[in-house]
């Protein structure tokens, strides 16, 4: 057959078609969720006692990376939404003062989305920390549809980041833990960045899982940009009809823009329900018990659901 760690034939083939359909140079399948590849973008790019400017609201993943390369994280702070109770993306601002407080900085890594699908100026952030000599990670467990979605939002590839770490199970439709790792440019050493793997991932990687990310990637490619446009309108239905509840506040893309300055992803659902005089867990636990209805996740003031490829009316 073939194999992750060096991979020559099916496996390779395989990942150059996710690299082309996402606008990269070279893509990396991931058989242990996108942890590891951000562990492997930080390791890769940074070592002991390096400074790397990080999100505040960063993943859980992002630390345990900064602990393996012995890196110092500089932590900038992320938008606050007090209505909502919800943190959004750092804005271009903030990471301006970051890098001007600490220029000696090798790299800066980006939530793109956020868990909740905010989505700042990363091109503008991009061209602000190349001119600097920073080199640029995403985050974008939450964004594998990003690429194949309609309209403003802006494909990470694209708008410059140099490495990028795709959840594909999470809304690409592969296999849990399943993911993928795509780079663009020379800014990342491509040998590092398989070494890296090759020393976090498993030696015997799960070919249910390979397959299930070159089968995500396939339908993506070819008929994602259609589905999200069929999705777009009934999404919007969805909106209006929690609304006309009364006392419920969907979070969409003007408030955002109003508010942050930072686009959103509309196929995160994010539902304020403290108005009712509930907490958002109380009807995150309502809904699943009494209605059947699974929910992403629930906060104190919201509740969100998540849009997908397979989803109707």
């Amino acid at each position: 057959m073939d194999l992750l760690s060096h991979p020559q034939f099916v496996i390779k083939e395989a990942q150059e078609l996710a690299a082309k359909a996402y606008n990269a140079d070279q893509a990396f399948f991931l058989v242990n969720g996108t942890t590891v590849g951000i562990q492997a973008m930080i390791m890769s790019v940074v070592g002991p006692n390096d400074s790397i400017l990080v999100p505040r609201n960063c993943h859980k993943s992002v630390m345990s990376g900064l602990i393996l390369s012995g890196a110092k994280p500089i932590f900038i702070q992320p938008e606050m939404d007090l209505a909502f109770g919800i943190s959004h993306g750092i804005s271009v601002e903030r990471i301006i003062k970051g890098l001007d407080d600490n220029p000696k900085a090798k790299a800066l890594l980006v939530t793109y989305p956020t868990y909740f699908g905010s989505l700042n100026d990363l091109q503008t952030i991009c061209d602000i920390a190349h001119e600097r000599g920073v080199v640029v990670i995403v985050d974008s467990a939450h964004g594998a549809h990003l690429p194949f979605m309609p309209g403003k939002m802006k494909d990470p590839m694209k708008a410059g980041a140099d490495a990028v770490t795709y959840s594909m199970h999470k809304t690409g439709g592969s296999l849990t833990q399943s993911s993928l790792m795509v780079m663009q440019g020379d800014r990342i050493s491509a040998t590092k960045l398989q070494k890296v793997l090759n020393m976090l991932q498993s030696t015997s990687a799960n070919y249910l899982l390979m397959s299930s990310i070159d089968a995500a990637r396939s339908e993506l490619a070819m008929y994602g940009k259609d589905h999200y446009k069929k999705l777009r309108p009934i999404v919007s239905e969805a909106i209006e009809a929690i609304e006309a509840f009364g006392d419920y506040e969907v979070l969409k893309s003007d408030y955002i823009k109003d508010k942050f300055d930072q686009t959103y992803d509309w196929t995160k659902l994010v539902i304020r329900v403290n108005d009712i005089g509930l907490t958002g867990f109380e009807v995150y636990t309502i809904l699943k018990q009494e209605y059947g209805i699974q929910m992403e996740l629930a906060e104190g003031y919201v509740v969100m659901a998540v849009i997908s490829t397979a989803d109707t009316r």
